[in-house]
Formats: structure tokens, sequence, C-alpha cells
């Protein structure tokens, strides 16, 4: 039995072409089994050691000595073998203790890692925010820090202590910069500020003083360190004081001033000839953070005089600022009525607008006698007025005034029933114009005065019948034809608008041109002998 031969203990030698010898070394697939179990052992032993990537390298090192081998066996002539492919060993499978204990190893490590992030970025934030120092710093150090330093700190001292609020101030800065050669418009956000908060505004008029007995303009402004000037345009003065009225005192010697359509505050600075700033920074206008101006609003000028005033009334009182304080009475309403005489049934003379001081004459009865401002007599209401009770109970009653009008004329329907024929010209043969209306009812049906006046004639009439008529003065006559028989009114008899001068009929005069068809009322209004509409009267 031939005994197998272990190729690398034998040296084979060849010869090339140029003599040269070469040493062939053993290739793998010479081999003994022993050596392969061996070396199998070896590579399982050291892929547990060395994992995957120790075996990758094995594999490049087996490819590049394969590869130098069949080199060097081309270049002596001599055949060699493919090499023999070894077997990949398994990996052995790991046990569930082992897995366990990895992912608790890489979770600590994680852990670990967070902490350590979290702890390093507070440090961070500490140091940047100035919490503590990063260095010692000694107390000459300390003394000498810079005022910017000083300057936040007490800032965050007033902050905390609830000396400011943080608001968000809506203010954008526009500046430009130059980008690619050009120059483009940038806007800025300057972001929240923090701001110390708005004054306390309050209101421009920080009192009322109730007018007593015989003060005067200057005396008041005087009590409350302000000018008259400023008294006489807070209350639309025109003249002195009345007993009773209530003043409102401003805040500071200025006028107050309603904001017109378009005007802006530089508008109204240059009117009363004082500083926008002054206007814009006094705290009851509310204008101290940019608002806009509201048309119909009242703002109050400080420092203003009467000269910007528009009515001239009110300048004008200046004059009167030594008076004494006068009875008056003062309007409460726009559009008041100023009458002729004490009551309704006088005719209205004039209107004058809420805040006009009238002064007292006298009185009659709820009605009070005053005179205008320039000068002319009437009477007005008590009620749309207003007047202190002990002005009125000392006030004189009076019965000097014009005695009432007339009454207006009071006009009714003469009858009641249908309206069978109007006024002016119609088509059927009988009498193509016809000069009033004709109301159609049951025979008997009842007729009266259609107003208040003297009855000039009453019976047959020509055309009518039976007829009445009824004078009412200023040329106007009423006529009532076709009635059922005599009236029962008389000429010369004085009747009332509603009183009963007779009952519906049919009569007519033929020969005077009359004519009937059926019961009805003809009714006519004549004003200085022409015929007019009744319905234009009629209520």
């Amino acid at each position: 039995m031939t005994e197998k031969r272990t190729p690398r203990r034998r040296v084979q030698r060849a010869q090339t072409q140029n003599n040269a010898e070469v040493i062939l070394l053993p290739a793998p697939n010479h081999t003994t089994t022993a050596f392969r179990q061996k070396s199998d052992t070896g590579r399982i032993e050291s892929l547990n050691r060395g994992g995957r990537s120790a075996q990758r390298r094995r594999k490049q090192e087996q490819r590049a000595a394969s590869i130098a081998r069949s080199s060097l066996a081309q270049i002596a002539g001599t055949p060699t073998r493919a090499p023999q492919a070894i077997s990949e060993p398994k990996q052995p499978r790991r046990s569930f203790k082992a897995a366990a204990q990895s992912v608790r190893q890489r979770l600590q490590l994680q852990r670990r890692l967070v902490a350590h992030s979290v702890i390093l970025l507070a440090a961070c934030v500490v140091a940047w925010g100035r919490g503590f120092p990063l260095n010692p710093v000694s107390d000459n150090a300390t003394n000498q820090a810079i005022p910017e330093v000083l300057a936040a700190a007490q800032l965050v001292d007033e902050v905390e202590a609830g000396n400011f609020q943080r608001v968000v101030i809506p203010i954008s800065a526009t500046q430009p910069q130059s980008v690619g050669g050009g120059e483009h418009e940038v806007v800025v956000d300057v972001g929240p500020a923090l701001i110390k908060p708005a004054p306390e505004r309050g209101p421009a008029f920080v009192a009322t003083h109730l007018v007593a007995n015989e003060e005067t303009i200057a005396d008041i402004a005087a009590k409350y360190t302000i000018t008259p000037e400023s008294l006489i345009a807070a209350n639309n003065l025109t003249g002195p004081v009345a007993i009773g009225e209530t003043l409102r005192i401003p805040r500071v010697s200025g006028v107050p001033h309603t904001v017109s359509e378009g005007e802006t505050i530089t508008d109204i600075a240059e009117r009363y000839s004082v500083g926008a700033d002054v206007i814009m920074t006094f705290p009851p206008n509310g204008l101290d953070q940019g608002q806009a101006l509201i048309a119909g609003r009242e703002i109050f000028v400080p420092g203003a005089s009467l000269a910007g005033v528009q009515n001239v009334s009110v300048r004008g009182a200046i004059d009167s600022i030594n008076q004494k304080s006068q009875a008056a009475a003062i309007v409460l309403a726009d559009r008041t009525n100023l009458r002729e005489g004490p009551g309704t049934a006088y005719e209205k003379i004039v209107k004058v607008n809420a805040g006009e001081r009238l002064q007292l004459i006298a009185k009659h009865e709820v009605w009070v006698k005053i005179r205008q401002s320039d000068g002319e007599v009437a009477w007005v209401a008590r009620e749309v007025v207003s007047i202190p009770e002990e002005v009125w109970s000392a006030l004189e009653e009076t019965d000097n005034f014009p005695p009432p009008p007339p009454p207006p004329p009071v006009w009714v329907w003469p009858t009641y029933g249908d309206l069978t024929s109007g006024f002016g010209y119609r088509n059927f043969s009988v009498g193509r114009f016809h000069n009033g209306i004709d109301i159609a009812n049951r025979k008997g049906t009842p007729i009266s005065a259609a107003r208040r006046g003297t009855v000039i004639e009453a019976g047959w009439c020509s055309g009518y019948g039976y007829c009445v008529k009824i004078s009412h003065g200023s040329g106007m006559v009423t006529e009532y034809g076709h009635m059922m028989s005599n009236p029962v009114v008389s000429e010369g008899q004085e009747v009332e608008a509603g009183q009963l001068i007779g009952y519906m009929g049919s009569t007519y005069d033929r020969a005077g041109g009359g004519y009937s068809t059926g019961v009805h009322l003809h009714f006519t209004i004549k004003v200085d002998g022409t015929a007019v509409n009744p319905l234009k009267y009629l209520p």
C-alpha cells in the first residue's frame, strides 16, 4: 500500500527556460486531512474570538496566496490543481442570556450619554446667562465691573420687583442693505422688548363745580389753579355763568378740541400754537404710543388759548369773566323750540341747541319767559331746560303775554256712506263737470256741518232742492244739497263742526238745472266763489 505523502515536507524544484531554479510552495489542496482538521478547528476558534472581520481577513489572505502560487506555477510550466473550497464554519448561536446582557449594556451607555449631554447643556446655559462666574473673581474685580453689567443687574431686579412688564412692540425698522451690488430694502423686526408700563391716563377733566350765587368765572378758575380761558373753553361759556350750573374742571390749563375728519396732530398743534409733542404726550389723550386720531373724538390741548377756538361767542366770553353769576336756564337738548307765548298754541320762533344759556325773566305755570343772547324775548317749557329749584321758586309769576291765537280749523266728514262720484270731469251725460263729491247712503242718513261757521242759506235752493250753505270766513263756503226735507238749522245760526244740519235724500230743482238719480249728499267747497276739491280739506 502506497503511503500518501504530505507536500509540505517536499520541496519541488523546477527549472525554467533560462535555467533558473524555482521552489514550488505547497497548495492548500495538497494538505493532509489531519492538517485540514487542525486548521479548521483553529479557524473556528479564531472566528469566535475575532468575529466576522477576522474571518474576512483570513479569506483575503488565502485568496492572495492562491493567486501567488498559480502565478509561480505558470512561470515554471507546472500545472496546478484548482484549490478545493473549504466549507465555511457555522456561526455558533448566542444564548438568550448573552443577548439580554448586550442589550442592557447598550441601554446603560445611551442613558449615560444623554445624562452627560443634559448636564453639559445646563452648564452652558447658566454660564451664558451669567448665573455664576466660570472663573473665580476677586473682590477687586467685582468692584470694577463694567457699567453695562451693573445696569443689566439693576434691570433684572426691577423686572422681578414688578416695575416692568413684558410686552411685544409691533415695530419694524427699515434699513437699506447692499445685496449683490444693488441696494435693497430689508425689514428688520425689532421683536419683544421690556418697557415701563404706560402712565395712568385718567380723564382730562378731574372735577366738577356747581356754580353758587355771585360767583365769577375768574373766582372759579383761581380756585382750581387754571386760567379763565380754560374754564370758558371747557364749558363753552358764552357769558357769565349761571347759578346752579355744573362746570367741568380740566386737569391743567388748556382747551378741548374735537377732531375733524382728516385732521392730524400737526394741524391741531399749529392751530393752537403749541408743539405736537405736547398733545401726544398728554396722558389723557392716549396718543403716546403712536395711536391714530379718531374723527369726532375730543382731545385736550394743554397750554392752548381761546385764539384757536372757532366759536366766536365762546371767545367773546372772556369779557365777562368778572361778572357775577346770573339766574339762567341751560338748554338740555338740541333743536329746542322757543315760542311766542307760554303754550304749544303759540307759533315757534327759533330753535336752540343743548348747552345754550337763556337769561330768566319770569314764569307762567310750567313755562319760562327768557331773553336770548340777541336780546329777543321768548318762552320755553321748563321740562326742556335746567333750572335749579331754588331759582325756579324765586322766579316772578307773570301774565304779561299775548293772547293765544285761534285754534286751527277742524274739518270732519259731513256724512258717511259710499263715495260714488268725485270732483272734476266725468264721462256720463249728467253734468260733464262735477263741482263736488257725492256720498250715497240710505234715505234719512244724518248730515253734519263739515266745519265751524255761520249758516247763510237753509231751505229750498236752486238746482240742489233742499240744501244748507255755511260760511267759514276768509271767503270759504260749504254747500250740502239734495236733502230729504227742510234742514234743521236756519239762516244766521252758528254751528260747530260735526253738528247736525239735516238728512240725506234725493230732492233737486229741475228749473235750476239740478238732477238726482238716487239718495245721496252732494258736498261742495268754494273759495271766493270757485269750487275746489273737498278731499284736500277733509281728514
